[in-house]
């Protein structure tokens, strides 16, 4: 059937397939790119379907063409980790390990934060006030003071997600060891940007949820320890 049609028709019905086939997708990349080349043949059937080539619909289909080219673009490096800066690729290897982030997404958060090295501890939180900032330890360490306790954990996690979240003060004291290296996002200037970008704002929610349950996770052992040896000794004073 396809032998017995003139070229012209042939690519004007390849045009449309292509353009049906791109709106079934969900995939932006996919969408994109069969869009772009249904105006590809688009073009082609406009330049030979008479004698002299209809530039109005070329110029059209090419602006079109050009619009579609751009939004593809910008998708492929918003995923694409050639576009993040050298000197933040740490940071978002170690923030990998909470969950996936695009890169371009990682881009907009750094933005709204500063990457900043422990010249000597650095206070990042205190017991009983909210904290100011939201911080994530890339590397190095951290001393968390509550009452009595001091104990230095590793990085990477987040900092103040708690009282960033919900307002509420810090739990405990908490200092960068001296060569830590960490992000601090100013609370006001990060909600700014996470309204502005809702997938950013659900992605950044995903990390520090899943920050904040490892944490639990981790704490729950100790707990039952604890409760383990607490009853231990309730039981020997009963004897």
């Amino acid at each position: 059937m396809l032998e017995a049609l003139p070229l012209p028709t042939v690519i004007l019905y390849v045009a449309v397939g292509l353009y049906v086939m791109g709106f079934l997708f969900r995939n932006q990349i996919v969408l994109r790119a069969l869009v772009l080349t249904g105006s590809s043949c688009y073009v082609i059937y406009y330049y030979i379907v008479s004698e002299t080539p209809l530039w109005d619909a070329i110029i059209a289909t090419g602006l079109i063409m050009a619009s579609t080219a751009y939004g593809l673009i910008n998708l492929l490096l918003s995923r694409s980790r050639l576009a993040v800066p050298w000197a933040q690729l740490p940071v978002l290897e170690a923030m990998t390990t909470f969950g996936r982030i695009e890169p371009g997404l990682f881009r907009s958060l750094m933005k709204a934060g500063s990457l900043r090295s422990a010249t000597e501890e650095t206070p990042l939180t205190q017991e009983g006030v909210p904290p100011e900032a939201l911080v994530f330890l890339v590397s190095g360490g951290m001393r968390i003071r509550k009452g009595d306790v001091d104990i230095v954990l590793p990085g990477p996690c987040f900092i103040g997600e708690v009282g960033w979240m919900l307002g509420t003060p810090a739990s405990a004291d908490v200092h960068a060891a001296e060569g830590a290296e960490y992000v601090l996002w100013p609370r006001e200037t990060l909600r700014r940007t996470i309204r502005a970008n809702p997938r950013l704002e659900t992605a950044l929610d995903a990390l520090v949820a899943h920050d904040m349950a490892r944490k639990v996770a981790a704490a729950a052992p100790k707990a039952r320890a604890a409760s383990a040896d607490a009853g231990s000794d309730a039981a020997q004073a009963a004897e």
